[in-house]
């Protein structure tokens, strides 16, 4: 496991593209009879409106002691979250996190989930997160960094949590809150009427998703 503390990624931009109404019907039943298993990349995008998002790092390997360097790009603004996974196949959700949340109730800060358009800095001081990583023992190889953006807000339950703490990579982290996401808006749409003719919200919930590969090693 990384010790918290700086971090960065490369880029990956996800595209979903148009759907009729009985596609994006499908693709969010398959997301409800499936809630706690990663969706795959085709359901996210036939049931959601994309937005584009980048992840990118200042390089690709690390070795021991080393900080990552992160910075994300969006052409909108949306609720993120970013999770690590390590070479041990270990998930750790990097923010929003209860340690950072409890770190700025000390000096009295707002946390928000909530990134502005445009490019923000993730890691390190004076970042729109204050989180980072810095590479370490015990294991060391290939690990992942992926983001997921949605311009509606995400509630995890318990199950959701713990799926997610199951999953082996940061990028099927991202999938399932990107899936829990469509769900829940799809259900308010739905509750308040906001639907069409077949079931379908009227608008889209927004989602994109990105991850990077980097490689760690021993000094």
């Amino acid at each position: 496991m990384k010790s918290i503390l700086c971090l960065s990624i490369c880029a990956l931009s996800f595209v979903a593209h148009g759907q009729n109404d009985a596609a994006t019907k499908s693709a969010i039943g398959r997301l409800n009879a499936a809630p706690n298993s990663v969706p795959a990349a085709t359901t996210i995008q036939a049931a959601s409106k994309p937005i584009a998002v980048q992840l990118s790092t200042d390089k690709s390997t690390y070795v021991d002691g080393e900080v990552v360097k992160l910075t994300l790009s969006t052409p909108q603004a949306g609720h993120v979250r970013i999770y690590y996974s390590d070479a041990e196949g270990s998930v750790t959700l990097l923010f929003p996190s209860d340690a950072i949340t409890a770190e700025a109730a000390k000096v009295k800060a707002n946390i928000t989930d909530l990134v502005p358009a445009g490019e923000s800095v993730i890691s390190g001081p004076g970042s729109v997160t204050g989180i980072g990583v810095v590479i370490g023992p015990p294991k060391f190889g290939a690990e992942q960094i992926a983001a997921v953006i949605t311009d509606v807000a995400v509630s995890e339950d318990a199950q959701i949590i713990a799926a997610i703490k199951n999953t082996k990579s940061a990028s099927d982290a991202a999938h399932l809150v990107a899936g829990l996401a469509i769900r829940q808006d799809a259900a308010t749409k739905s509750a308040i009427g906001r639907v069409n003719t077949d079931g379908v919200p009227t608008v889209l919930a927004g989602v994109g998703i990105a991850s990077v590969a980097i490689t760690t090693k021993a000094r």
